[in-house]
């Protein structure tokens, strides 16, 4: 196995998850037929069988099961990734307006306002 395929990874963990390729297939925003092939190619280019098929469920094989937690991980990781890349990419903006006494105005707020606005132009 040269290199893990994260499609792959993710239709593993979802139908593992859910027991069902098409619930699996369903979460995703996949069609049923293409889930299966994603399970079948990381099955292959893993070498091993991760689920054994009954009836129209998906039950995990002992590999399957022992790689389950290692694949919950990955998926914890890239969502908190996700989480700091959205974080990072938001920009602050918009109008901000301040209500403030005669006093507080003339004298304090200049100062703490010339500073944001050097912050945050």
């Amino acid at each position: 196995m040269d290199q893990l395929d994260w499609n792959q990874l993710k239709a593993f963990l979802e139908t593992a998850e859910t027991g069902s390729l098409s619930a699996a297939a369903r979460k995703l925003g996949l069609t049923q037929p293409t889930l299966s092939r994603q399970v079948a190619a990381i099955e292959r280019s893993m070498g091993v069988t991760l689920f054994e098929r009954v009836g129209k469920a998906m039950a995990l094989t002992p590999t399957g099961l022992d790689l389950l937690e290692h694949a919950r991980a990955m998926g914890t990781a890239a969502e908190a990734l996700g989480l700091a890349a959205t974080g990072r990419s938001q920009a602050v903006g918009g109008v901000v307006s301040v209500s403030a006494t005669d006093a507080v105005a003339a004298h304090l707020l200049p100062p703490l306002l010339r500073r944001l606005r050097e912050q945050e132009p």
